[in-house]
């Protein structure tokens, strides 16, 4: 008995003494890019897009890589700098305020969002990077149009990993979700 208490302090005092792992964070969204429901003025319609909804595993904040069929990897020293459903929402607004001309795309925190008939619901099944150098982003999503009437679709996107690290991963994730919001605006805005 004596002797496992040595162990387990011994243990504990290696733990004390070794030297502490940096820590990275990630941001998905642009410092530079802020173009958000706001400051279109002249819109001719707006639509509100509600928190995008998050699977179990990407609602903590250590980044995720897919290692095998059925296996995952939480990254401890590589961590999103801010919840992830913000930051997918940041992104997703920016993205679609840009695309589309006359429609301003408002999140459920501005002021105007409840008397909004036209919602845009997003949920994230995959966003993360794969062993196979790929980023994979799946998710189904749904725009309900000034009328009520909904319409429910689908999204399944792969980008592929040029370069090694979690930094470009983040930007490849960056750039499928910009995929995505391209999709929701020509659902949003169809061209004739």
């Amino acid at each position: 008995m004596k002797s496992l208490s040595l162990v387990f302090m011994a243990g504990l005092l290696m733990a004390c003494t070794s030297a502490p792992q940096s820590v990275n964070y990630y941001s998905l969204s642009q410092a530079s890019a802020s173009m958000d429901g706001a400051g279109k003025t002249d819109a001719e319609a707006l639509i509100v897009l509600s928190r995008p909804q998050l699977a179990d595993y990407l609602r903590q904040s250590f980044l995720v890589m897919q290692t095998g069929p059925h296996q995952l990897h939480f990254a401890r020293q590589h961590v999103w700098a801010q919840n992830l459903a913000s930051s997918i929402e940041q992104v997703l607004v920016q993205h679609l305020n840009h695309t589309m001309d006359n429609t301003a795309v408002l999140t459920t925190s501005d002021p105007r969002a409840p008397q909004v008939p036209s919602r845009l619901q997003v949920e994230i099944e995959h966003l993360l990077p794969s062993a196979d150098g790929h980023v994979n982003l799946k998710a189904r999503y749904w725009f309900t149009g000034p009328d009520g009437q909904t319409q429910a679709h689908s999204f399944n996107h792969q980008l592929p990993l040029n370069d090694a690290g979690y930094a470009h991963a983040v930007q490849q994730m960056h750039s499928a979700l910009t995929k995505l919001a391209e999709a929701m605006a020509k659902v949003v805005q169809p061209q004739d």
